[in-house]
This record gives structure tokens, sequence and C-alpha cells, in this order.
């Protein structure tokens, strides 16, 4: 006899369906083994994976450990449709394993459009929202109390457990840099602000420049020909037509632990320009949300962005060598 669990809640604005066994768990080496049988990846492609990239093999179509195929398994088809549907409706699902323990599949869809409290936040000059379901605490705290476990790894003191530490900038890098000083003029140097979050029963602290204070925002979806910057799940319009971020609270505990890797594939931008200018995207769309959006992504990986919100606007305000979008 064997013990399946099935767990749902809401989470910002996502809902989250975990699906756990207690089997035999998947094996990543014999995942790798059957994936090098079958022509999907080389030996040495296979010795690079990691356990969680392993996992995402079982999604590929056609694809089975199986030996022999039977009415109930071994046609790789069943985890293919699974993330086909998810993806369908811009959800995801991770995968989670160990031999002789079981398995986890944890599938994350998003609300069309939801209205909920959320905490306003700075850093790095960027305003980022994070619904208040997704965080536990608010605090300030001196600069030494961050300590280096046996590991390396920067971990904070909290009401008596020991949490990893990162800076919020460090899971949403942007290219340029601007420290708190040159935004906010001169802050207390030895206080960090600090927000605490949670997933579960799993607890990430966070330093953040400065908090602005609690409101309720409309959620939106963002949609568009560019996938989502990793760790955003939404945006938010401001009284003021601005466009502010809103945090993927479970993609971020994602990226912190390793689980989850990001790669930007885009065109590098001709050298003759990279010389002595930012290489610059203008972006022309009468939507201010994908504007915003992409805007987002590129000034990621380095380019300078200019906005136009039609071919009019875009054609005035075209004065110099730009990459078109």
């Amino acid at each position: 006899m064997g013990q399946l669990t099935v767990r749902s809640y809401h989470q910002g604005n996502q809902t989250v369906i975990t699906v756990s066994d207690d089997g035999g768990g998947i094996d990543p080496d014999k995942v790798k083994q059957s994936a090098i049988r079958k022509g999907l990846l080389t030996p040495g492609e296979a010795s690079q994976l990691s356990d969680t990239e392993a996992f995402n093999l079982i999604f590929r179509p056609g694809f089975s450990t199986a030996t022999v195929a039977d009415m109930y398994k071994g046609r790789g088809v069943g985890m293919d449709v699974v993330k086909n549907s998810i993806e369908e409706i811009r959800g995801s699902i991770l995968t989670e394993s160990e031999v002789g323990k079981g398995t986890t599949f944890t599938i994350r869809l998003p609300l069309t459009l939801s209205i909920t409290k959320a905490i306003a936040c700075v850093s790095n000059r960027n305003k980022i929202a994070f619904p208040v379901d997704s965080f536990e605490d608010m605090i300030e705290v001196p600069r030494n109390q961050v300590q280096i476990n046996s590991k390396g790894e920067p971990t904070l003191p909290w009401r008596e457990t020991v949490l990893p530490f990162l800076p919020l900038s460090s899971l949403l890098t942007y290219n340029r840099q601007i420290s708190r000083g040159n935004v906010y003029g001169k802050p207390d140097d030895d206080m960090l602000s600090i927000l605490i979050l949670r997933n579960d029963n799993n607890f990430l602290a966070l330093q953040i420049d400065q908090f602005l204070g609690e409101s309720e925002i409309v959620i939106k979806q963002l949609e568009g020909p560019v996938p989502q910057p990793p760790g955003i799940a939404g945006a938010t319009i401001l009284g003021d037509g601005r466009v502010m971020a809103i945090a993927n609270v479970l993609e971020l505990f994602d990226i912190a632990s390793g689980r989850l890797r990001f790669k930007f594939d885009v065109a590098e931008p001709p050298q003759e320009v990279a010389e002595q200018h930012d290489p610059i995207v203008l972006i022309v769309d009468d939507s201010i949300t994908v504007r915003e959006l992409l805007s987002v992504t590129f000034s990621k990986v380095g380019y300078r962005v200019e906005q136009a919100r039609d071919g009019q606007d875009a054609w005035e305000n075209c004065g110099q060598v730009c990459r078109v979008i």
C-alpha cells in the first residue's frame, strides 16, 4: 500500500497544488541513462545536469524510464501532457524527489486577476510589492547580526532560529547597480531593512533598501512575447500611472536554493555602438504594462531603454541608432 497526499493553498497571486507520494522516488542517474539511450543527451551533457534538471527530462515528449510499455506506463505521454496543459494557462510544475522516500510535484497556477494587500519595497531603485500572505515579518537589524555559517553562507538569527540571508538584489540582478546612498541620501549603513518571507514551513531573510508601506493592489498578469523576468509574478498600476512589479515569492525561494536557474537569450549589441554608448532598445506598444515589462527585461541584460506609445511617437523620438522591437 502507498499513500498519496494532495494539498492546495493560495499564496500571492498563485494557486499552489502539491501531489506527493511515499514511493520509491525518482533516481536521477536512471533518468540520465535513459536519456542517453534515447539520444536526448550525450554522456558529457548528462554528467553536467543537476538532479532538478534531470527530473525535468521526464516531461520530454516520448520520454520514459520504463523498459517495456503497457497500458499504464512506458509510452512517455502522460507527463508531457501535464506540462503542456499547465503551461497553456501560464503555470509551472516543479519536481522534487528522493530515492526511497517519494516524490512531490508542485503545480503553480496564476490567478488571472486578483486584489490583495501588499507591502511595497524598494531595491536598487526599483519598486516591488510582496503580497502580505507571503511574508512573516519586517525588521530593522544591525549589520553585525549577519553571521556566516560553516558552509560560508550568510545567515540571520530570527525568533530562536537561523535563516538564510540574501540581498533581494542578488535574486533580481540588474546590470546597473545603484547604491542606497545615491537613491536615498545617506541612510544608516549600520542598519539593514529585512523582509522575512514565508513559503509553507520555510523562511528566507531578504535585505531591501526601504519599506514604502502597505496598500491594496490589483494584480495583473504579464503577457507578451518576452518571458516574465525571473522572480516576478505580475504587475500593478499605481495611482500615478507607473507600473510596480509584484514578487513571485515561491520562485524567489527556488532561485535562492539553486533549484531554478535562468538564462536570457538576447542578441549581442553591435560592436560599433557598444564602444561609445550603451546599446539602446526602443519599445513601441500602446500598453504601458507591456512597455514596462519589456523595459525590465532588456534593462536586466544591459540595454538602455526608450519607450514610445505608438508609431508616430516612436518616429519622433528615435533620433539615434536604435534596435527597434
